[in-house]
């Protein structure tokens, strides 16, 4: 999913160099740092809150990025479905953190 979601603007490897971020307005982020900059955790429930638009990152400006979990609901109207997504997304961006 992180491959087909987010790649294209944070990388492969999550250091926000994918083929398409050099048309955003400003660099995606860092992914692999996350944890690193909140005092060793990851911050979860931010990262939710981002996927879904609830939160605007003034790293995002206009929001360049999509908000994937209306596009998860466009795709299967199951809100577990969509939860299960967005969390599956999360532990992934949990396995890349730098210690």
């Amino acid at each position: 999913m992180y491959r087909t979601y987010c790649a294209s603007c944070h990388g492969i490897d999550g250091k926000g160099s994918g083929p398409a971020a050099g048309a955003l307005k400003t660099a995606p982020p860092d992914l692999m740092q996350l944890a690193k900059h909140n005092n060793g955790h990851l911050p979860d429930f931010r990262i939710l809150r981002i996927l879904d638009g609830y939160e605007i990152r003034a790293a995002h400006g206009s929001r360049d990025m999509p908000i994937r979990g209306d596009y998860f609901r466009m795709k299967q109207r199951d809100e577990w479905i969509v939860a299960v997504r967005e969390h599956n997304l999360v532990e992934y961006i949990r396995s890349i953190q730098q210690r």
